[in-house]
């Protein structure tokens, strides 16, 4: 039976801390998609990673590693998520369902969000991706662009598809943004994403 992880992203901490906002697991197209998928039969989970406004990839690991993964699992990730995703499944060489990456963010111009002092010690995005990602994969892996997202993230996309090639499908949309939502923290619907997660 096929089970569905959703893979959140980065938030400024002044975002994060601010009275009536959503955390990141149930912020943007997140509970949309979650109770869809679940309405679909596909049991979802998504777990609230540790400090969403300066990742760790060991706690974020301990936190995806609760879950069961298998070989009927679909892992989505939207920016931030991506990478660590990235990371995870070439160090733990596991075999899974369908892998859709949302806008992925590698780590382009990274100063502009984390202080010296965080960046100097940083290693969220130090590893090599695997260029063979596609291959542990049962019904392939997908990233969704916008063409109007963050340049740092166009410049991520780029370094992924010379990486993968052919092997990985490429949905563009117009005008999305980074897939976010942008005022009032309103519910987002991703039909898109939908179809391709449920896609055989």
């Amino acid at each position: 039976m096929a089970n569905a992880i959703l893979i959140h992203g980065f938030c400024k901490k002044k975002i994060y801390m601010l009275p009536g906002h959503p955390v990141m697991s149930e912020n943007h197209w997140f509970p949309w998609l979650k109770t869809e998928l679940c309405q679909r039969g596909i049991l979802t989970a998504n777990p609230e990673l540790p400090r969403a406004w300066a990742p760790d990839y060991k706690s974020w690991k301990r936190e995806l590693e609760r879950h069961d993964i298998n070989e009927d699992t679909i892992l989505i990730a939207h920016s931030y998520g991506c990478a660590f995703l990235i990371r995870w499944l070439g160090e733990t060489n596991k075999t899974v369902g369908k892998i859709v990456l949302v806008t992925p963010y590698m780590g382009i111009d990274l100063e502009k969000d984390l202080p010296p002092e965080v960046l100097a010690k940083y290693d969220f995005f130090k590893f090599d991706v695997d260029p063979n990602l596609a291959k542990k994969t049962r019904q392939g892996l997908t990233i969704f662009k916008s063409t109007d997202d963050f340049e740092k993230v166009n410049k991520s996309i780029d370094i992924l598809l010379d990486k993968w090639g052919d092997s990985v499908k490429l949905i563009t949309l117009k005008d999305r943004g980074h897939f976010q939502t942008r005022e009032k923290w309103i519910e987002f619907k991703f039909p898109e994403l939908l179809e391709e997660v449920i896609s055989e």
